[in-house]
């Protein structure tokens, strides 16, 4: 098994995305990251779900290819899911995810895609094989997940779903090509992440994508993220006494976001 996976950690927000600064706490540093005059593709640590900070893409109203890329080693099948959440519906095709080959020139083989419509959808080259009847949530983050099975015989297939309530759950729908799907090549080479149409009119558009995994033998699973219990009343407070005097000892604790000016003690602890 060989999996890529990229958190986009420990970067300040607003910094440009590069090869040499994504290699952060062991993810797989990228192979190539492409940003065309007036887009931007930056690190974001405003976090897409609880511990998952994110890279960003700002386009203007005419972009052209701006994406942040891995190499493969021809991988036959192809999985692969990541965070997203965008602004508004692209004017024009959003590629988000496209599985690429590099040997006899650069093709952008498999795509994942919003559309116009807002809707999710997967393409054999230019081709759209599948459309959702849903639309993908907006300014709130969602899952996509995807799989390319490659073959220069016509027995490949390609599937991609979403998930609007985020985090690890169940698919909101599922689409799904043919399994007679035919390449010039059997195996992808680079996945590209984040990338409109060349030269393509794409509405003022902010897309930001985290949790970005790839995998060629199984589905990467669910992102899970943490979860907070804060207390909400007193129960047992004997020997404890809050910073201010005043109040409960669970209001002192129960910070969202942290304040470090009130707290608990207690002497026997």
């Amino acid at each position: 098994m060989t999996r890529f996976t990229h958190d986009f950690k420990s970067q300040t927000a607003g910094t440009t995305v590069t090869v040499v600064n994504s290699d952060d706490f062991g993810d797989s540093p990228l192979t190539a990251v492409v940003v065309a005059a007036g887009s931007t593709l930056t690190y974001e640590t405003a976090e897409l779900a609880s511990g998952y900070p994110s890279v960003r893409s700002a386009f203007p109203v005419t972009a052209a290819a701006t994406y942040f890329a891995k190499a493969l080693t021809q991988w036959p099948v192809a999985y692969g899911r990541m965070l997203v959440r965008i602004n508004q519906n692209p004017s024009a095709a959003l590629g988000l995810i496209f599985g690429t080959t590099i040997t006899g020139g650069t093709v952008n083989q498999c795509r994942v895609s919003i559309t116009a419509a807002g809707k999710l959808a997967i393409s054999n080259l230019s081709t759209i094989q599948a459309t959702s009847t849903d639309s993908v949530p907006l300014n709130t983050p969602f899952v996509i997940e995807w799989m390319f099975s490659m073959s220069a015989t016509s027995t490949g297939s390609m599937t991609a779903s979403f998930h609007a309530a985020g985090v690890a759950a169940t698919a909101n729908q599922q689409i799904a090509s043919s399994t007679s799907q035919n390449w010039s090549l059997a195996y992808l080479e680079q996945f590209r992440v984040v990338q409109p149409a060349s030269g393509g009119p794409v509405s003022p558009l902010v897309v930001e994508v985290g949790a970005v995994a790839f995998d060629d033998t199984t589905a990467p699973g669910d992102i899970v993220t943490a979860q907070y219990h804060r207390p909400a009343s007193d129960v047992t407070i004997t020997g404890w006494t809050s910073s201010s005097g005043v109040g409960s000892l669970a209001s002192h604790i129960d910070d969202d976001p942290v304040n470090d000016t009130d707290y608990v003690t207690s002497v026997a602890v």
